[in-house]
């Protein structure tokens, strides 16, 4: 029984610890390859990834939670930022669109993403990503300085579980928000901003999903303005849903009142 004891003890041991293995990795079993990639930082594994050429495979086998992914691309200056949730951050650089987008792909293969930037400045970044055949995995998504166009495309290409979207209008960008509205990940995302747009009638449109979806009673949808004009315009657009107005916001409900009942439109 004494020795029964001693030798579940010393299993269980066995197990709390990560195994030391005095080898070298071309030595050692696939299945603890497997086990050493899946704790490594991206840094590590993208270094792994250049110098084991031969099971490069194996390293791209296991999937890798990034925190943020930051994708700059503009002519005069192109690079892709890396954070993991341990906040160890990864800064690759490039010359052209072209090796810009190689990397993309294998890290849209790889990572699990939870917030997603993309600021993308150039013809040649927008072809590239227009033309990836792949898939992203994202929670959340922040467009800046990117025309309908190119959000549409990016947008197609997203895995299901995309719950912010954010969108930046700055430098006169315009957006009609059509299509926008046609993709599922829109219509079904828990947050969505458009920062800095100045067309009130596309706004309209995009309170009216929000209500044709019937809303559940208790979400938002919050507008802000420097010139007065601007909200004073979408108020009256929606005068009949107004709930409540502060000088800092602005409530007004899903439904709308019909012959003394609550009704849902």
């Amino acid at each position: 029984m004494s020795s029964d004891l001693k030798n579940l003890t010393e299993n269980i041991e066995k197990l709390s610890i990560d195994p030391v293995y005095e080898t070298n990795w071309s030595d050692m079993p696939a299945e603890i390859k497997v086990e050493c990639i899946g704790k490594m930082e991206i840094s590590e594994r993208l270094l792994l990834r250049c110098t084991a050429k031969a099971e490069r495979s194996l390293v791209d086998s296991q999937k890798i939670k990034i925190n943020r992914c930051a994708i700059h691309g503009r002519p005069e200056f192109r690079r892709v930022v890396l954070t993991s949730e341990n906040k160890k951050t990864v800064i690759e650089t490039f010359r052209s669109a072209n090796k810009e987008f190689d990397f993309l792909k294998y890290i849209s293969k790889i990572g699990v993403i939870e917030n997603l930037y993309i600021w993308l400045d150039g013809e040649d970044s927008k072809e590239e990503f227009e033309s990836f055949t792949g898939t992203i995995s994202a929670k959340n998504i922040n467009f800046h300085f990117c025309d309908e166009e190119f959000i549409v495309a990016i947008l197609g290409k997203m895995k299901s579980g995309v719950e912010s979207i954010t969108m930046n209008a700055d430098r006169g960008i315009s957006y009609s928000v059509d299509e926008i509205l046609k993709i599922s990940h829109v219509q079904n995302a828990k947050y969505w901003q458009i920062d800095n747009y100045k067309r009130t009638s596309v706004l309209y449109k995009v309170a009216q999903v929000w209500i044709d979806r019937n809303s559940i009673i208790g979400t938002s949808f919050q507008l802000s303005t420097e010139v007065y004009g601007l909200f004073h315009e979408f108020l009256n657009h929606f005068a009949d849903r107004i709930v409540s107005i502060s000088q800092i916001c602005c409530q007004f409900s899903p439904l709308s009142w019909d012959n003394d009942n609550l009704k849902a439109i």
